[in-house]
């Protein structure tokens, strides 16, 4: 769970925090699969099941507001944050982005799956529920349970038609580090904020993609790239930085209901 201080810190705040794990795209499986990283608008629906099924738990359903529902998600987690906001994923559109002269590093292929393109092909001639999948990409996957939003250096900002960005109005909080090469902030987190009239967008000085995972232990800061953070950067200080603003960001979005006397 990368994203596990977010969700520490959420609940130290007061919120119930329930973090995923996407099939096929996640360290909690012993190998990758292609489909969890080439059909990214199915990370929507797992949230909604996980929605289902937390309000349905006998521990947890009684305790959930369910009018008070928010989400978070970074990098490819922001694209689906998006999805279920209501963006609609444009693939034709989202290859024009990366044939173009603006195209980003988004458009390459991710450096723990880099034959994810060619193993997926395979999947999508021999498979017809994967080509069904496919066939599905354009629709909406909204969750009006969900009222508030947050994405941490979303990725795959140009996948959406501009049409459903405009259409959504649900408070959503944008956070993008300046010196992200992996998911420009001017390509992504920018760009997708400039579209959605109740997007608002905090850009953090010198702040990598990476910053926003959970902290290394020194041995990792010396050997693993994504560890490494720029100098001047402290990433617990940046971690406790972009907690207060993602708990006030919900707390502001959704209120807590008030008694009528």
């Amino acid at each position: 769970m990368q994203m596990m201080w977010l969700g520490r810190a959420l609940a130290e705040r007061g919120f119930i925090a329930a973090a995923v794990d996407h099939h096929g795209n996640t360290a909690a499986e012993e190998s990758f699969d292609a489909r969890g990283f080439r059909l990214p608008w199915q990370r929507a629906t797992d949230l909604s099941r996980v929605i289902d099924r937390l309000l349905a738990d006998p521990t947890f359903g009684a305790r959930v507001d369910a009018e008070r529902i928010g989400a978070a998600g970074f990098s490819l987690g922001g694209y689906t944050i998006v999805a279920l906001a209501g963006g609609i994923t444009d693939l034709d559109g989202l290859r024009a982005f990366c044939a173009s002269a603006a195209r980003d590093a988004t458009c390459e292929p991710q450096s723990e799956y880099p034959e994810a393109e060619q193993d997926f092909a395979r999947l999508a001639q021999t498979d017809p529920a994967v080509a069904a999948l496919l066939a599905g990409s354009s629709a909406s996957y909204r969750d009006e349970r969900v009222r508030s939003f947050v994405a941490l250096a979303p990725a795959l900002g140009h996948a959406f038609t501009q049409p459903s960005l405009a259409m959504i109005s649900a408070p959503i909080l944008f956070i993008a580090g300046d010196a992200d090469i992996v998911a420009p902030a001017d390509s992504n987190a920018g760009y997708l904020a400039g579209l959605m009239p109740g997007a608002r967008l905090t850009t953090l000085g010198g702040a990598t993609h990476y910053v926003f995972l959970n902290r290394c232990n020194s041995r990792g800061r010396r050997f693993v790239p994504i560890c490494a953070d720029p100098e001047g950067v402290d990433r617990q200080a940046l971690h406790e930085q972009v907690a207060t603003m993602v708990a006030e960001h919900f707390a502001q979005t959704l209120p807590a209901h008030t008694s009528v006397p």
